[in-house]
């Protein structure tokens, strides 16, 4: 699963926290698409949305996206131009009322795994 945190101030509307819900998932997936395996050719439903309410205390944008991903050579030599095209999407779904950051953070990614085979107990 490739994660993504969402941080946003309390004005950001549910109706455009609804609506990355629903469609930044296929965003991400699309923008992060490369060739090289099964960790950059990504699928909406790879994609796991993490939504956290600031701080008042924060100071931020109104909607700050951090992407974590998989580190391979096409998306390090590009990333921030990915990143734009995140959040131009992201501003094309929920208006320029909100102040937008979006950063992708590409790094080797360990990741537990559940095992589909039986237990054998009898040790």
């Amino acid at each position: 699963m490739l994660q993504t945190l969402i941080f946003h101030q309390k004005i950001v509307a549910d109706a455009a926290l609804d609506q990355l819900q629903a469609n930044l998932p296929g965003i991400i997936a699309e923008v992060l698409r490369v060739p090289g395996g099964n960790m950059a050719l990504l699928e909406a439903e790879q994609i796991s949305l993490h939504f956290i309410e600031a701080s008042p205390r924060d100071v931020a944008k109104n909607l700050h996206v951090l992407i974590y991903a998989g580190l391979n050579e096409p998306r390090q030599r590009d990333k921030a131009i990915r990143a734009g095209k995140i959040k131009e999407e992201i501003v094309s779904l929920i208006g320029a009322d909100c102040t937008v950051d979006v950063r992708i953070y590409l790094q080797q990614i360990g990741a537990a795994q559940e095992s589909t085979a039986p237990q054998d107990d009898s040790e």
